[in-house]
């Protein structure tokens, strides 16, 4: 079977992750894949890089509102550009579905899984779903999935005629959708449009043990920044608002008080001009000089193991938490906030680390806290979360859900 992922992004990160962990545990190895991606998506050579001898990318130049604002409004603040995009999106649409269409037709694919960010996040994602079913028969178009990553959305005021056009149409098209825990699962149901929709399956992301993507060299931490043997925490996650750096760094002020020798350190992409905006938030919190933001590793996942405690502090719209389960693999516990997916990542009550409610600064320094003040208990918790992740997180056990969805029964397991 040949089969398509269409996927639009701009950042690395985590939809380039699962794709590629899906690519390389997939239960067919008779099976082909063709990635079709965006030209301008900052990840495009990770994703060629991982792919198996056979599988194939293509990289399209198909206009974008989220790109055409950027080239012709730049020079004006971010929030009047993202208001032009609704309007460049309308300006776009018929020939986005022109171009799909000649790409797909030009494949001839055997079965479309769309990768979405959110929903209804990449412009060109559901219409992949739409164009694929006006040109295949009633047999392949059964084999046609919408996956979104991230919270479902409303739509933009005035805006909401088109959305409930477009949801209409994917409707009508697709054979299912697919999320990556219930709490994300059951956000498309604001959706008017889906808000008694059945077809919504939830199948967790996974990870193996050792990924068959991670590949080359990560700087060594202690002597890149020269902390010396000072304790290491490691925030994984791309630099805006809901990932809440404000929150960390002021909880993490706290554990420099009772631990001068820690040390936080930030890793992520970022879209614009969000990392500075983080930068000035960290400038003001006393014991600065202790978090260091360092930009996007593609092999971040190796810099898990350098790390003492692994936090994740999101304050919103966090569907799932994948760092969590790299570093539960890695034998590393977690400090995260009760928010979306994390919930069911680390359970309730939680193993391989300690959820707090993310308004609570002083609890979330009280556990990390906690946990670098003692090997023990880190090697505990460490181990019950490796136990967990193992169990519940494989990446074989994600990789035949989502082959059982596009070949099978969809509403099986």
């Amino acid at each position: 079977m040949k089969i398509v992922i269409f996927i639009e992004n701009n950042l690395n990160g985590g939809l380039d992750t699962f794709c590629s962990t899906l690519i390389n545990n997939w239960p067919n190895q008779d099976d082909n894949f063709i990635v079709i991606c965006n030209k301008s998506h900052p990840g495009r050579s990770f994703l060629t890089n991982t792919l198996r001898e056979g599988d194939e990318i293509i990289l399209h130049k198909i206009p974008l509102s989220w790109n055409l604002s950027q080239a012709i409004f730049g020079w004006l603040p971010s929030i009047m550009r993202r208001l032009s995009q609704p309007f460049l999106r309308l300006f776009l649409v018929l020939f986005q579905l022109a171009s799909i269409k000649k790409i797909l037709k030009k494949i001839n694919g055997d079965a479309l899984l769309v990768v979405n960010g959110g929903y209804p996040a990449g412009e060109t994602c559901r219409l992949a779903n739409i164009v694929w079913y006006s040109i295949k028969n009633t047999l392949i178009r059964e084999r046609n999935i919408h996956n979104f990553h991230n919270f479902s959305v409303n739509a933009r005021f005035g805006f909401g005629w088109y959305e409930n056009l477009i949801d209409k149409k994917l409707l009508n098209a697709i054979s299912g959708m697919v999320s990556v825990s219930e709490t994300c699962s059951t956000s498309i149901h604001n959706r008017p449009v889906f808000a008694n929709y059945k077809k919504v399956k939830t199948i967790y992301n996974g990870t193996p043990n050792l990924p068959a993507y991670i590949h080359g060299n990560v700087p060594d931490l202690r002597k890149l920044l020269a902390i010396g043997e000072g304790s290491i925490c490691i925030l994984l996650a791309n630099y805006e608002q809901r990932k809440g750096h404000s929150f960390l760094f002021n909880a993490f002020n706290e554990v420099v008080n009772k631990i001068p020798n820690a040390h936080l350190i930030c890793c992520g992409a970022s879209y614009g001009n969000e990392k500075d905006k983080i930068s000035v938030i960290r400038s003001s919190v006393p014991h600065a000089a202790n978090i260091h933001l360092l930009d996007f590793f593609p092999n971040g996942r190796k810099l898990i193991s350098q790390a003492d405690v692994v936090v994740i502090s999101s304050q919103y719209f966090e569907s799932f938490g994948l760092t969590a389960i790299e570093a539960m693999l890695e034998s590393v516990p977690v400090v995260a906030t009760k928010v979306g997916g994390l919930r069911e990542v680390l359970g309730e009550p939680s193993v391989g680390g300690f959820l707090v409610d993310p308004n609570n600064v002083q609890e979330f320094s009280k556990r990390i806290i906690q946990l670098l003040s003692s090997h023990k208990l880190r090697k505990i918790t460490g181990k019950e979360g490796k136990e967990r992740a193992e169990a519940l997180f494989s990446a074989h056990k994600m990789a035949n859900k989502y082959h059982a969805a596009l070949f099978k029964n969809f509403n099986g397991s």
